[in-house]
């Protein structure tokens, strides 16, 4: 199979991946590693990875059933209200040493996740997902949320500011390869909003870390590793909730 080439536009001089290296000419890049970007006119139904530069060039590699592989080089804005299916595919970070949050759902947005897929944050630091604002939304109906950073605070979900999330069974936040919690933040306008109807959220360290005001209410689901808040409110209808083993790190 001949070798193709991704093209993006990147300020920096030069980025690994895996055993290849990523290098600039100072305009575009190329790579070995057979990526264009997820909406690209050379993608054809040969290719199995697809690199994401927007929220629409996301979702156009959802929608390509030979795709199975998605990554990101920065962080999807999402600033209007979206929906995804994740469509058994994998979204990852494409390099280890990256510092960005995945998504950034900000501007009174709703992100709506749904699908048997995957979603892997690597990195120095950086989440998943940030949640910013009043009526600033995600609603996880379906996937897993996983951390590859041992050691690092990088959380599964950072609400700021008043932002929401509901999480629905079939979704996993998963944050055991980081030293962060599932859903946490820091707010200092407004509550933190964490409704949890089902699903799981595992951590080593408290699945729930809250240093500002929360307003959690769990109806069922799990929370591997209990919830450390210092104020707000929590109503606890349902669910399981069992504390953590002791970390090694």
């Amino acid at each position: 199979m001949a070798k193709r080439k991704m093209v993006y536009c990147l300020p920096v001089a030069a980025l690994a991946l895996g055993a290849g290296v990523l290098m600039s000419t100072g305009v575009h890049a190329t790579t070995g590693s057979d990526m264009y970007g997820c909406d690209d006119e050379k993608m054809d139904d040969v290719q199995v990875s697809c690199m994401a530069t927007s929220l629409d060039s996301l979702k156009a590699g959802l929608a390509l059933p030979n795709i199975e592989n998605i990554y990101t080089l920065s962080s999807i804005d999402v600033k209007s209200d979206a929906t995804l299916d994740l469509s058994g595919k994998t979204i990852k970070t494409f390099s280890n040493t990256n510092g960005y949050d995945m998504f950034e759902i900000t501007d009174g947005a709703s992100l709506t996740i749904s699908g048997n897929g995957t979603v892997v944050k690597e990195g120095v630091a950086g989440n998943i997902f940030v949640v910013k604002g009043e009526s600033s939304t995600l609603q996880l109906n379906g996937g897993t949320y996983n951390t590859n950073a041992a050691g690092r605070a990088v959380y599964g979900a950072y609400l700021l500011e008043g932002g929401t999330i509901i999480i629905n069974n079939g979704a996993t936040i998963d944050t055991t390869g980081s030293a962060g919690a599932a859903i946490s933040g820091n707010n200092t306008t407004g509550d933190a909003h964490i409704t949890v109807n089902g699903g799981a959220l595992k951590s080593r360290y408290p699945s729930v870390y809250m240093a500002g005001q929360v307003d959690l209410t769990m109806n069922g689901g799990s929370l591997e590793g209990g919830i450390f808040a210092r104020m707000g409110q929590i109503e606890i209808n349902g669910g399981t909730i069992t504390g953590i083993k002791e970390a090694d790190d």
